[in-house]
């Protein structure tokens, strides 16, 4: 064998050698990479979870508990507005009874009188909520308006058309207390659901600022990690240019593992890899012909 024959087998077996180097050294790249990688993702779902504000759980209670009420008087205050028309007509429909008594009509006094129970049947009993005020209406629509048919006065006497007059008036000042503390309930209600409004809103820019806030925070977090982490990856890259670094590289990246008490802490895989200014400034070239392994990171 020639020494020309000789000079190109050992060329050809040291490229064999540096091209396996090369490999064996990207696979464990790969795989401190992948580790890496699933090690971040750990740490940023716990960070997640660590980050959440206890008080917004608390402020959104207070919200929703806020909400409800406020929903309480919302439908109480379409009840006293509904209330508005059977009122009004209860009224008018009492008058006109007031008058067929006066000159015995009992044919209209009847007719008035079946559209007041009409109105009564048709009457919201809203539930006393705190700081409304009792209208009676649930009293009334339960007891009635005290008024009897015309053939139970005989409203051709006298005695018969006094007697209904007085029942009337009674009905009457009924009514119109009713009228007058269903205008001052509507107006109440009114109010205390503004305040409801202004709270809830005042709670709700807090949630909204925590939350926020929490957001911001956790982005800082979480990109401080991703550079953190990269940067320690690029470390472990250039260390692991020199061949003869490639074969122990892994096996003292799970070593550290175990060893840390951060999990997935590479620092002391660095202290004890990182090589001198030179053999750095050496590998850092052969590095730059890899494709980064860690690229979900970048």
């Amino acid at each position: 064998m020639t020494v020309s024959s000789v000079s190109s087998l050992m060329n050809t077996l040291a490229q064999i050698a540096t091209s396996g180097a090369q490999s064996q050294s990207q696979n464990q790249l790969r795989i401190i990479g992948d580790r890496m990688t699933a090690q971040l993702n750990q740490k940023i779902a716990d960070l997640k979870a660590q980050a959440n504000d206890p008080i917004v759980p608390i402020l959104q209670q207070q919200s929703a508990t806020l909400s409800q009420q406020k929903t309480s008087y919302d439908t109480a205050q379409r009840q006293f507005v509904t209330n508005g028309q059977p009122i009004g007509d209860l009224d008018t429909q009492l008058s006109a009874m007031a008058t067929a008594a006066a000159v015995g009509d009992a044919t209209t006094f009847d007719q008035a009188l079946s559209a007041a129970n009409t109105d009564l049947a048709n009457l919201n009993a809203v539930p006393l909520l705190p700081g409304l005020q009792p209208d009676g209406a649930a009293n009334l629509k339960s007891n009635g308006l005290g008024i009897q048919s015309s053939a139970g006065y005989d409203l051709s006497t006298q005695a018969g058309q006094a007697q209904a007059a007085a029942d009337i008036s009674a009905a009457q000042a009924q009514v119109a207390q009713l009228s007058t503390t269903t205008t001052q309930n509507t107006q109440i209600a009114i109010g205390i659901d503004q305040a409801l409004t202004a709270q809830i809103t005042a709670l709700n820019d807090q949630v909204s600022a925590r939350q926020q806030s929490e957001t911001t925070d956790a982005l800082t977090q979480i990109q401080t990690l991703q550079t953190q982490t990269q940067t320690q990856f690029h470390l472990i890259e250039l260390t692991m240019g020199s061949a003869g670094n490639t074969s122990s590289m892994l096996q003292d990246f799970e070593n550290a593992q175990a060893a840390s008490d951060a999990p997935g802490s590479i620092l002391s895989v660095l202290d004890t890899q990182l090589p001198t200014t030179s053999a750095t400034s050496t590998s850092a070239s052969a590095s730059s012909s890899k494709s980064s392994t860690f690229s979900t990171l970048a």
